[in-house]
């Protein structure tokens, strides 16, 4: 009989741990009022270093849009429908960065051509039509 409960105890505890390692979903972040990272362009992973400040975005209420490419900052107004997005009205601060413009015309590059958007729980992806053009992941302060 002992063994039995030992046997008993054993399986709980296995069905516990088993459950207990399930991945949890991250339900989905808002688009509006989230600090947006960006992770990528075009496939191409950014990295952070010495010469170059983290890149986001962020879209408040009131269509407010601001951000930094990694050199300057950026403003704007923006409108959604459904997954579609459009950034408009786009004004930049103008400081030099030698080593961050590539990074801060493809960054400028993505607000300009981006037409739709997916959230998939804390990670947002823009794409100009189907084209995937940017990945951005959620921060949180």
């Amino acid at each position: 009989m002992k063994k039995f409960f030992l046997y008993l105890f054993i399986m709980f505890s296995f069905n516990a741990l088993a459950a207990s390692e399930k991945q949890t979903v991250t339900p989905d972040v808002t688009l509006t009022n989230t600090y947006w990272k960006l992770v990528d362009i075009d496939t191409k992973v950014i990295t952070r270093s010495e010469k170059l400040r983290e890149p986001y975005f962020m879209l408040k209420e009131q269509n407010q849009l601001n951000g930094f490419t990694g050199c300057n900052r950026f403003f704007g107004s923006y409108t959604t429908q459904d997954n579609n997005i459009n950034f408009s009205g786009v004004g930049m601060t103008r400081m030099m960065c030698q080593e961050t413009m590539e990074l801060e015309r493809s960054f400028s590059k993505v607000i300009q051509e981006a037409t739709h958007f997916k959230i998939q729980g804390e990670k947002l992806q823009l794409f100009n039509n189907t084209k995937l053009i940017a990945s951005f992941r959620a921060v949180y302060f």
